[in-house]
């Protein structure tokens, strides 16, 4: 508030440490089925409270929170995926993903094992905890795997969102969004740039049934004039008795989704107008137009996504909106992932580039070929860090244009060979952004390294055919 706001009005200071979080937990015990309700809390009094201060402490002290919030936003976000639980395996898997998901990885998966070890159940997998989900039809833990049953087409190379390919990591963090996006909740999603935020979320969109989806893209001037805009060329405005209602125009839902929303800069009293704007939203349900005429919203869900403030031009947002929505954190694909990904990526490109080939036609030559191209790259992160340059920004985003790169060679034309073909447009992906010789030499090397150790071949540096 400004000084003006202070000297004319009397305040009053709620201080976080009297908050009663039990308060907020018997209140949402009392919208379960009475049946429900007796098993639910014991379950909360053994292990919710314990997980929760965990949670805090972690959060507070350690650093293993994606985003600053309170112990109100920590609790709902717990007891927001608790909704239709009735067993106690159940309950530990949900609790996992809702107060895990504001979390970085690893300590998620500390809290994972601990939950599990608390509440004497046994993941899948004792090593990957947060593959581990409940199994209602086996009433028992399974396992999040590769999941190749919906084919990927050659035409979502050149899509907007990209390829979707099933990995366990994208079924987990699609099980944690799910339940918000089928209650309407307003949640956040965090991840470093070109983690797959936008894909995940236009998967989670696809699985709703009859949703519009309006798309914000913010930046360092975004206001909230410019959220009015969007929601009045989507929105039907209608006269009620309570007053002006906008409901969605197609579709019996509309999600509002704002991309980077700590890009504006918040004023000299470090408040930004457009989150100001969005907490009214999901406080209040409406905003006042020009008119000063309340304009109420109807079937209206508010999805942000945004890259840690730690990254250059962002900046953090205010506790006090982070604790009204839930808060979801997802990181880069491990290896694994990674090679799994574009081995099917792969696949579809040498199919419609060599086809025919004895050598490269064949899923095996798919995964070898993104075996390679997964471990230059990870050189590459681990070589050439923004600590040296702070352009060296590498993210999953050159292994899809790499694969799509390829699309634009003849392969089947006299002299071309794939190494050569694919080693080039790499390097104009990846080493023209180095600065000097040296660095470009450091490149070469480890990329004529991972060649020889996939394919056991040389490129031939020379010739020109690659450089």
């Amino acid at each position: 508030a400004s000084p003006a706001t202070v000297t004319r009005m009397g305040m009053i200071f709620l201080s976080e440490e009297s908050t009663e979080v039990e308060c907020i937990v018997q209140s949402w015990l009392a919208t379960l089925e009475p049946e429900l309700q007796a098993r639910m809390d014991g379950w909360i009094s053994d292990h919710f409270y314990r997980a929760y201060r965990w949670v805090l402490e972690v959060g507070q002290t350690h650093g293993g929170a994606a985003l600053n919030t309170t112990k109100a936003g920590i609790v709902k976000g717990g007891l927001s995926h608790l909704h239709g639980v009735r067993t106690k395996g159940a309950f530990v898997a949900a609790l996992v993903r809702g107060l895990g998901s504001n979390l970085l990885p690893d300590k998620r998966t500390e809290l994972a094992k601990m939950l599990y070890q608390w509440a004497g159940e046994t993941p899948a997998d004792r090593n990957r905890p947060l593959e581990s989900y409940f199994d209602e039809r086996t009433g028992g833990h399974a396992l999040y795997a590769l999941d190749l049953s919906a084919p990927v087409a050659l035409e979502e190379l050149h899509s907007a969102t990209g390829p979707m390919v099933l990995t366990a990591e994208v079924q987990r963090d699609t099980a944690m969004l799910m339940p918000w996006l089928e209650r309407m909740e307003p949640f956040i999603l965090v991840g470093p740039e070109g983690c797959g935020k936008n894909m995940l979320l236009s998967h989670a969109f696809a699985k709703l049934r009859g949703a519009q989806v309006a798309v914000v893209h913010c930046s360092a001037q975004t206001k909230s004039w410019n959220v009015i805009q969007k929601l009045t060329q989507v929105c039907a405005s209608s006269a009620t008795q309570a007053g002006r209602i906008f409901r969605p125009k197609e579709g019996s839902r509309l999600i509002l989704f704002l991309k980077d929303i700590n890009l504006p800069k918040p004023d000299k009293y470090e408040t930004s107008e457009l989150v100001e704007f969005l907490q009214q939203l999901v406080t209040y349900n409406g905003f006042y137009d020009k008119q000063l005429e309340w304009v109420g919203l109807e079937k209206v869900q508010i999805v942000c996504s945004i890259n840690p403030a730690s990254t250059l031009g962002r900046y953090p947002l205010s506790s006090r909106f982070t604790a009204s929505v839930r808060i979801a954190c997802v990181s880069y694909p491990d290896r694994d992932a990674l090679t799994a990904i574009y081995g099917q990526l792969c696949a579809l490109v040498l199919r419609a580039s060599c086809e025919g080939s004895a050598e490269y036609d064949s899923p095996a030559a798919a995964k070898k070929l993104a075996a390679c191209m997964v471990e230059v790259y990870e050189s590459v992160r681990r070589k050439f860090s923004p600590d040296e340059q702070r352009h060296y920004q590498y993210s999953p985003r050159e292994l899809t244009r790499w694969v799509r790169g390829l699309l634009r060679y003849d392969m089947k034309s006299p002299g071309a060979t794939l190494l050569d073909t694919w080693a080039h447009e790499g390097a104009r992906l990846l080493r023209d952004r180095l600065v000097d010789p040296h660095a470009h030499a450091r490149f070469d090397a480890l990329l004529a390294a991972a060649v020889r150790t996939h394919f056991n071949k040389a490129l031939d540096e020379d010739s020109g055919s690659v450089y």
